[in-house]
């Protein structure tokens, strides 16, 4: 049942989506996660800010959980298109699998996936949510000395609307969950390859779980290890690390 929350008008999204302000005080994926029943398919729960662009939707999956959360590769592919359509000429936007968005190589965000409630992965989950989010750039106090990330303004993307970072990047999600309903997740494995820099020259395949597998038909990673903790967030700051 959607939520019943008042309609968030500061967002122009496609009619699927129905946006919704994280509450005070807590994160967009938190919050999604806690209100996901409510809301429903489609609800887009956001939090953006001069410093930080931080979404969450929620998704009815009708596959097991072993397939459906390839949702969180869709969302860091989604990401990366985000990226290189805002980004300057020459910059290096990959992806760091499974889950994180780099800028000429280091950290600037990436995608988290939930099932709510907790779901064995050959059940349908009740619901999903794809948390997506990146560092726009230094919040005052934060310190200068980076050694994991960066951020959209010290990588050169400049005079950058969060609301419009946000319109754009639902578009892409909303792109690539069409393109899987009418192609098959294949298109988008074959885009998350692509976007993998150095490891991207490996003869590498993604298999119907969404874990890399090499030439030899070896597995070398999978999305298990983004279960508990997402690669690319501080578990500190609850934002990307720096």
């Amino acid at each position: 049942m959607p939520a019943q929350s008042h309609p968030d008008d500061s967002l122009v999204l496609p009619p699927v989506y129905r946006p919704v302000r994280a509450a005070a005080g807590r994160g967009a994926f938190a919050d999604a996660c806690r209100r996901a029943a409510d809301l429903g398919a489609g609800g887009f729960v956001h939090r953006l800010g001069p410093d930080l662009l931080d979404i969450a939707i929620v998704f009815e999956p009708e596959a097991p959980l072993a397939s459906a959360r390839r949702l969180l590769l869709l969302g860091v592919d989604a990401l990366a298109a985000t990226l290189v359509a805002i980004a300057p000429p020459g910059t290096l936007v990959a992806i760091a699998y499974p889950d994180a968005v780099t800028l000429n190589g280091v950290i600037v965000g990436g995608a988290r996936l939930a099932a709510v409630p907790a779901t064995p992965q050959d059940a349908v989950p009740d619901t999903v949510v794809l948390g997506l989010m990146v560092r726009i750039d230094a919040a005052a106090g934060e310190p200068g000395q980076w050694t994991r990330g960066s951020t959209l303004v010290e990588e050169g993307v400049e005079a950058l609307d969060p609301a419009a970072f946000a319109e754009l990047l639902s578009a892409h999600v909303l792109s690539g969950v069409d393109r899987w309903l009418t192609d098959g997740f294949d298109p988008i494995g074959r885009s998350v390859l692509a976007r993998l820099g150095a490891a991207g020259g490996l003869n590498l395949r993604l298999d119907d779980a969404g874990a890399l597998i090499d030439g030899t038909g070896q597995r070398v990673a999978d999305l298990s290890a983004t279960a508990e903790i997402a690669t690319w967030l501080d578990p500190a700051t609850e934002t990307p690390w720096l």
